[in-house]
Parts: C-alpha cells; structure tokens; sequence
C-alpha cells in the first residue's frame, strides 16, 4: 500500500466513523434545526465515503495496469 493508498484509507475511515456519529444522533436531538443539521452532516459523509471507496478502487485498478505494463 503505498502513501496515496493509504490517505484514502485513512479518510474513509474518518468519514465512517462520522456518518455512524451523525446516524446516530440525528433523532436525539429535539430542535428541528439540530435534527437537519445533524442529517446533512450525515449526508455528507456518506456521500464522501462512497466517493472516496470509488476512488480508491479506480487507483487500484489503475496501478494494476501500471504493473502489467511494466512487466
């Protein structure tokens, strides 16, 4: 795994554990405001996470014909 492998992975797992925070709190709060902040927060994260998981994937695939290539 190298550097940009390992950022991405990084991130992703940041954006997780938000999303799961977010998730979570998003029917505790009892101000409607809270609730559709808490909910874009949410959102966010999750549309990070599948972002940067696609990203990742395509890094993958690309150093894989980098090495065919190279062979």
């Amino acid at each position: 795994m190298d550097k940009f492998e390992r950022y991405l992975s990084q991130q992703i797992e940041k954006h997780k554990r938000c999303r799961m925070s977010c998730g979570d709190e998003i029917d505790t709060y009892n101000n409607r405001d809270e609730q559709l902040e808490n909910w874009f927060d949410y959102q966010i994260a999750d549309g990070t996470v599948h972002t940067l998981e696609r990203v990742l994937e395509k890094y993958k695939a690309l150093q894989q014909v980098k090495e065919q290539k190279n062979k």
